[in-house]
C-alpha cells in the first residue's frame, strides 16, 4: 500500500501570502468547518505517480461510497463532533 499525500485546498482573497496562510488556517480551526475536497497523490513506482481529486460529499451525497467507506467516514464525523 503507497503512502498518500493529501492537500486541502482552498481558495482566499488576501493582500499577500502571508494573510492567505492565516485566513486559511483560520478558516480550518473555526468550530464547524469542514473540509470535503482534497486532493490526493499517491507514488506507484519510483517516479510515478497518481493524482486524483475526491470530493467525499459528492460521494457521499451519490451514495457512491462501499459499505466499509461510509461506515469509516460516519466514524470519523461522528468523532469529530467530541
Amino acid at each position: 500500500m503507497p503512502p498518500f499525500h493529501v492537500e486541502w485546498t482552498m481558495v482566499i482573497d488576501a493582500a499577500d501570502p502571508t494573510e492567505a496562510a492565516l485566513r486559511a488556517w483560520e478558516a480550518m480551526r473555526r468550530k464547524g468547518s469542514s473540509a470535503n475536497s482534497f486532493v490526493t497523490r499517491a507514488e506507484i513506482r519510483p517516479g510515478k505517480f497518481v493524482t486524483e481529486i475526491i470530493d467525499l460529499q459528492d460521494l457521499w451525497e451519490g451514495e457512491e461510497l462501499t459499505p466499509e467507506q461510509a461506515t469509516l467516514m460516519e466514524a470519523m464525523l461522528v468523532s469529530g463532533l467530541d
